[in-house]
Order: structure tokens, then C-alpha cells, then sequence
């Protein structure tokens, strides 16, 4: 296997919480230098683009989404995990499950658990300042940013005014200190790249190369191409506890690497998605040519 496996338990809200935080921790007994297993997941709501996104204000019929778990469960959770030396990772996509879950974050949790936010839509300016401060970590599509024009559209009609252009944000991550690693929801988003060069031109440029002469969505979150490769290298291994051994070159940190055949970072921006990796290193040994 060429590649760490971070793995996840997922427990639902109708399930007994103390046997199955049991299970995880002896789960643990299956880790080992390439597979990881300490991380609890929860969807704390669903998504935005189907109304199930627990938001603040609310969605046309006036409902405000679907929230499973209340902040204080979250907490509860949030507290039982981290005491077991588990990590939290939970799925928040509207404006206020995000908030709950950072302040169940806080209130329940340690920092030093790089508890998690993942798939995070729509966030408040004052949550970036707490995520930051309690070390909260994102794991956030940045292949988001090349929605289709009428999926932008359709946004307008279904959320409040003033977060339906707001969606997906990676630059105020950025600009707040807080650890952002992409993911790609492949093959979930509407045509999604699934290699890393692919990701990297939609956060810069915020289109997707087959999609001709479409408009970049919230444009302002887009990051640079530096910040992008961090956000695929470094600071997932961050995410991993994994920083001392991989996701930079350094010495004493294993030869984990890509050759690559083209510049990423010169060369014109819609040609990043052309890269191909030329050679590949796994631990210091190559496990790839072209």
C-alpha cells in the first residue's frame, strides 16, 4: 500500500454513544504506521443545495434545516472522544451547525485533538476567529468553486440572500490561521477532477477546464497556487498528526514525493490541470514511472 489510510467510525444519533466509542477504541488495536483509525464521525445536518443544511435564518418555507444531534449532544461527545484520545470529525455545511459544532468544540473539547469541520459551506466571520484560536482544523471542497452557472443560480432561490453566494469559502481559512486540507467529493460534485492538478487550477482560477466561458463562484475565496499545494500536502498530513514524518520535504521525514512534468507554479493558469506525475516515491523508494 503507497499511501497512508486515515479511517473514520461513523456513529448516527440513534446509536448508544458509550458502546460505540467502545468499539472505537478497539478498533485502535488495527492501526498501524499506514493505516490510522482515530477519528469519530457525525453528520451534525445534510446540504444546503437540498434544504437540509441547518442554517441561521431560513429557507423559503420557512424552515431553518435538519440538525441530528443538538449542540449540547455534541458536546457530550465531542468531551467522551477527546478524553479517549479519539479525534472528532464532523460533517457541518450550514452557518449555524458550524457554529454549534465549534462551540461544542470548545466547550467540550481539547485543542490538541485537531477536531475537525468537514464539508463546511457556509461559515459566520466571528466562527473563523474561534476555529482558529481552539485549533479546530477544516477539511473543506475546494472543487466547489466550479459549480455550474445554473447550480449557482438554483443557490439564490433556495438559501437567505446573504449566504447564497457564500458557500465553500478557503481563502478566509487562509487569512485566520485556521488548517485547511482539501478533499474532493469526487465523484459527488458535478463533473469533479479527481487528481490533485485538476483541484489545485479550480482554487486558483475557480473553473473547471471542460466548462467554457462560465463564471468562477464567490471568486473572492479563491487561494494561490502555493496555498493549494498546502492545503494537499502539509496540512493534511497536520490533520493526520502526521507532520513529523510526512507532507513536507525535510530532513528525517520519509521521501514521500511527486516528479512532476510540468511547472505548477509559473506556468499560465489553465494549464495546471495538464500536469502529470512523471515519477513517484513512497518512503524513499519509487513506486512510479511514466
Amino acid at each position: 500500500m503507497h499511501f497512508v489510510l486515515g479511517l473514520t467510525y461513523e456513529i448516527e444519533s440513534w446509536m448508544d454513544i458509550e458502546k460505540n466509542l467502545e468499539k472505537v477504541v478497539e478498533i485502535q488495536k488495527y492501526s498501524s504506521e499506514r493505516v490510522k483509525t482515530n477519528w469519530v464521525k457525525i453528520f451534525m445536518d445534510g446540504t444546503v443545495e437540498t434544504g437540509t443544511g441547518f442554517i441561521d435564518g431560513n429557507y423559503p418555507d420557512g424552515h431553518q434545516g435538519i440538525a441530528n444531534w443538538t449542540e449540547e449532544e455534541v458536546t457530550d461527545i465531542t468531551r467522551k472522544a477527546n478524553e479517549k484520545n479519539l479525534s472528532m470529525h464532523v460533517h457541518t455545511m450550514g452557518n449555524k451547525a458550524v457554529n454549534q459544532v465549534v462551540n461544542a468544540f470548545i466547550n467540550g473539547g481539547k485543542d490538541e485533538m485537531r477536531n475537525t469541520l468537514v464539508h463546511v459551506c457556509n461559515v459566520n466571520d466571528e466562527d473563523y476567529k474561534k476555529m482558529a484560536e481552539h485549533n479546530i482544523f477544516v477539511a473543506a471542497g475546494i472543487i466547489w468553486h466550479h459549480l455550474p452557472d445554473f447550480a449557482q443560480d438554483a443557490l439564490k432561490k433556495i438559501l437567505p440572500e446573504e449566504i447564497a453566494s457564500k458557500g465553500y469559502p478557503i481563502k478566509s481559512f487562509f487569512d485566520n490561521g485556521v488548517n485547511i486540507s482539501s478533499h474532493t467529493d469526487f465523484p459527488a460534485t458535478y463533473h469533479s477532477p479527481d487528481d490533485p492538478f485538476g483541484i489545485i487550477e479550480i482554487a486558483v482560477t475557480g473553473v473547471y477546464h471542460i466548462e467554457k466561458n462560465k463564471k468562477p463562484f464567490w471568486p473572492e475565496e479563491l487561494i494561490t497556487r502555493e496555498q493549494a499545494i498546502q492545503a494537499l500536502t502539509i496540512n493534511v498530513a497536520k490533520q493526520m498528526f502526521l507532520e513529523n514524518e510526512r507532507g513536507s520535504i525535510k530532513t528525517g521525514k520519509f521521501a514521500d514525493f511527486l516528479l512532476v512534468d510540468k511547472d505548477v507554479l509559473t506556468c499560465p493558469e489553465k494549464e495546471i490541470h495538464e500536469a502529470k506525475p512523471a515519477t513517484t516515491y513512497f518512503e524513499g523508494k519509487k513506486v512510479f514511472s511514466a
